[in-house]
C-alpha cells in the first residue's frame, strides 16, 4: 500500500512541481491586486480568475499528458481538459486536469501503438494531426459531459468535509497524518492531490488559504533541530545541527531534518505537536497564504502571507518551533547516545526516499580509484561523489554567473551532466538564491531539469575574497551539486556539520585540496 501511495504521489508531484512557478505567480497577483490585497488594482485583478480557471489547469494537464505520451500526449491533455473546465465552471479544475491530462495522454499512446507500422508512407503527418484532433475532440466531449460533472461532485463532497473540519475546529488534526507522511515521503500525494486544489479554490473565494500552511510550515522541524543542537549527548549530531538549521529554515529543504527524527521516532510527537498547535492558532485567527510556499523556507512561508497577516504568519512558524522544541527536549535528553546515529539515520532516510521514487538502493562502491566518467583521468576517491580534481581552491571566478558556469563545465567534463544542467543552475539562481549563510552557497539545477543529470557529482570552489551571491551576500565556499538520487544529502550533512559559523568556513577555505576533500567526501 505504501509503495502505491508513493508512486501515486510521485506522479502527482511530476505534474504539479514543474508548474509551481505559475502557482506562485498567481498567488502574488492575488495577494497584490485583489480588492483586499496590498496594492488593489481592479484592472490587474482581472488576471486572477483566468489564471486559476484556465492557465494553471491547462499547464498541469499539459505536463500530465506529456509524462504519459510525450508531446502528443501533452496536446491531447490540453484539449481534453478544456472540456472538463467548461463542463463544470463552478469549480477550479486542478483535480480534473490531474485526471484528464494523463488519461488523454494514455488514449493517444494506445492509438499510436495500434497504428505503429501500419500507416502508408506520405500519410504519417495527416494521420498524426487528425488522430490528435479527432481523439482530442472526443475526449473534450467526454470531459464536458462526464469528467467535469463527476469531478465537480467530488469537489463538492471534499469542500463539505472541509467545512465540517473548519467549523468544528478539527482541521489542525490533519497534521497527525501529515507529519509522519513527510518523513515517510508520502506527503506528495496529500499535498499535491488534495491541499493544492482545495487551497486554490479557497484562495479564489477568500484571497488566502490555510491549506497552504499545513505542510510547508518550517517551525516543527526547526524545533527538533534546535533540541539536538542544545541537548544532544552525541557530539557529531550536536555539531551538525546549526548548519542543518540554516539549510532547513532558510533554504527550505525540509529533508535535512528527517534523519534527526528517524534517529528517534518518538520525535514525531514533537513535529505533530508543533504543527497541530500552529494550525489551531492559524484557524483561530483565520490565517492563510495567498499561494504555495515553495520551497518551504521561512522567507517563502512569510512572503506568501495575505495582506495584513505577515507578522501573524511569522508567529505561526514561531509557535510551531516553540512547541516542537519543548516536546523534543526531554526526548533528546533521554536518548541513549550509543543507539542514536545520525549517519545511520541518514542512510535509512536515503533508502526510504529512493524507494519512494521507485529507485533501487545500491550500496556505494569501495574502489580506491575511480575513472572520471567519459574521461581518461583518474583520482583518489572513497565512497563518494567528490573527486579531488573537482576541488578548485581560490577560484578565479569573479561573479556568481562565472562560478556557476565553471561548476557546470566541470560537471560536463566528468560526464556528470549535460550542458543543459548549467542552464538549469543559472535558472535556479534567478528564481531562488542558493546562498545559505555563513559564506556558503550550494548551486544546483531547477527540479524539472533533473533529467539532465547523468551521474551524481559534487564540485567545490573556494574564494578568499568572496563572490557576490546577491542581496549583499558573499560566498567563500561554493558547493555545486548534481544528484541522481539522494547522494547530495551526505554533502548537506557535511555542510551542516562543518559550516556552522563564518569562522568554520574561514578554516575550510584555508585548507589544501586533501583537507577539503576529507570534509566533503560523501
Amino acid at each position: 500500500m505504501k509503495d502505491k501511495i508513493q508512486s501515486f504521489g510521485r506522479f502527482l508531484s511530476g505534474m504539479v512541481m514543474p508548474n509551481i512557478g505559475a502557482l506562485i505567480a498567481w498567488g502574488l497577483i492575488t495577494a497584490l491586486f485583489i480588492a483586499t490585497g496590498w496594492l488593489p488594482n481592479e484592472e490587474l485583478s482581472t488576471m486572477v480568475g483566468p489564471f486559476l480557471s484556465y492557465v494553471i489547469p491547462v499547464l498541469i494537464a499539459f505536463q500530465g499528458g506529456k509524462m504519459v505520451a510525450g508531446q502528443r500526449g501533452a496536446v491531447m491533455g490540453v484539449i481534453a481538459t478544456v472540456g472538463v473546465i467548461c463542463g463544470e465552471p463552478n469549480y477550479t479544475m486542478l483535480m480534473g486536469a490531474m485526471l484528464m491530462g494523463p488519461l488523454a495522454g494514455w488514449v493517444i499512446k494506445q492509438f499510436d501503438k495500434a497504428v505503429d507500422g501500419k500507416i502508408k508512407a506520405g500519410f504519417e503527418m495527416l494521420v498524426n494531426n487528425f488522430s490528435v484532433g479527432i481523439l482530442g475532440m472526443l475526449m473534450a466531449i467526454l470531459g464536458f459531459y462526464v469528467i467535469g460533472p463527476v469531478m465537480g461532485a467530488i469537489l463538492a463532497v471534499l469542500n463539505g468535509g472541509v467545512d465540517v473540519l473548519v467549523n468544528n475546529n478539527l482541521l489542525p488534526l490533519v497534521s497527525i497524518f501529515v507529519e509522519p507522511a513527510k518523513v515517510l515521503f508520502l506527503n506528495n500525494a496529500i499535498n499535491h492531490g488534495i491541499f493544492t486544489p482545495l487551497g486554490a479554490q479557497q484562495v479564489e473565494e477568500m484571497g488566502r488559504s490555510i491549506f497552504y500552511m499545513i505542510e510547508t510550515n518550517p517551525g516543527s522541524g526547526t524545533g527538533v533541530i534546535l533540541a539536538y543542537w542544545l541537548f544532544s549527548k552525541d557530539k557529531l549530531t550536536r555539531d551538525s545541527a546549526p548548519g542543518a538549521l540554516i539549510v532547513h529554515l532558510l533554504g527550505g529543504i525540509h529533508e535535512i531534518y528527517f534523519p534527526y527524527v528517524l534517529m528517534n521516532p518518538l520525535l514525531l510527537l514533537a513535529t505533530i505537536g508543533g504543527s497541530v498547535v500552529a494550525m489551531f492558532y492559524n484557524t483561530i485567527f483565520d490565517l492563510g497564504l495567498a499561494g504555495p510556499a515553495s520551497p518551504g523556507s521561512i522567507f517563502a512561508y512569510v512572503g506568501m502571507a495575505a495582506k495584513g497577516q505577515t507578522i501573524a504568519v511569522l508567529f505561526s512558524a514561531v509557535i510551531a518551533a516553540a512547541v516542537s522544541f519543548v516536546i523534543a527536549v526531554p526526548i533528546v535528553r533521554l536518548a541513549n547516545p550509543k543507539t542514536e546515529s545520525l549517519e545511520d539515520a541518514t542512510a535509512q532516510m536515503k533508502s526510504m526516499k529512493a524507494e519512494s521514487k521507485g529507485e533501487t538502493v545500491v550500496a556505494p562502491a569501495k574502489e580506491d580509484t575511480v575513472a572520471c566518467p567519459e574521461s581518461n583521468d583518474s583520482q583518489d576517491y572513497r565512497d563518494g561523489v567528490l573527486l579531488k580534481k573537482n576541488i578548485i581552491l581560490n577560484t578565479t571566478a569573479k561573479t556568481k554567473e562565472e562560478a556557476v558556469k565553471l561548476i557546470g563545465e566541470m560537471f560536463c567534463k566528468c560526464g556528470y551532466t549535460t550542458p543543459k544542467y548549467t542552464e538549469a543552475m543559472l535558472e535556479k539562481e534567478k528564481v531562488f538564491n542558493t546562498y545559505l549563510g555563513n559564506g556558503v552557497s550550494i548551486p544546483h539545477g531547477v527540479e524539472e531539469m533533473r533529467s539532465e543529470i547523468l551521474n551524481s557529482g559534487v564540485v567545490v570552489l573556494t574564494s578568499r575574497d568572496g563572490i557576490d551571491w546577491g542581496n549583499g551576500n558573499k560566498a567563500n565556499l561554493i558547493v555545486g551539486v548534481a544528484s541522481v538520487g539522494d547522494e547530495h544529502m551526505k554533502t548537506l550533512q557535511n555542510i551542516a556539520l562543518h559550516c556552522g559559523s563564518p569562522a568554520d568556513v574561514e578554516k575550510i577555505i584555508n585548507l589544501d585540496v586533501d583537507g577539503v576533500y576529507d570534509i566533503f567526501k560523501g
